[in-house]
């Protein structure tokens, strides 16, 4: 089971499930509670008017100096839903406008977040 890491801003939950397999929880934390409270500053999304059941996972490759080693992944990209698209697309960019992610190593071990996948869950 994955405990996750989060924070709130505007009703809006950002958690983060961290890679590799076999890592613990306890392990990744710091660097999980980092890079949240980084990614959270700049996520911008979209303006709704309801409710929306979708939240975008990204995978983030990282360089061990924090810089992204390829563009983010949409995992699980929505099927032609406008907000959800933008949704989506605005959790991409937050990765992007936030990287290089520099100072990780003083959470944890670069093994522990070369690769993790932050799931952005909105609750308008």
């Amino acid at each position: 089971m994955r405990r996750p890491i989060c924070a709130l801003r505007r009703m809006l939950l950002i958690s983060l499930a961290l890679l590799p397999v076999g890592a613990s929880a306890q392990d990744l934390d710091p660097a999980g509670q980092e890079l949240v409270t980084r990614i959270k500053r700049c996520w911008v999304p979209p303006a709704s008017e309801g409710e929306i059941r979708y939240s975008p996972r990204i995978r983030v490759s990282l360089l061990p100096d924090g810089h992204l080693r390829s563009e983010p992944e949409i995992l699980n990209p929505p099927e032609a839903d406008g907000h959800r698209t933008a949704l989506a697309e605005s959790a991409r960019r937050a990765v992007v406008r936030c990287a290089p992610f520099e100072g990780l190593e003083a959470y944890a071990p670069y093994s522990a977040w070369e690769t993790v996948i932050v799931t952005f869950h909105a609750d308008f």
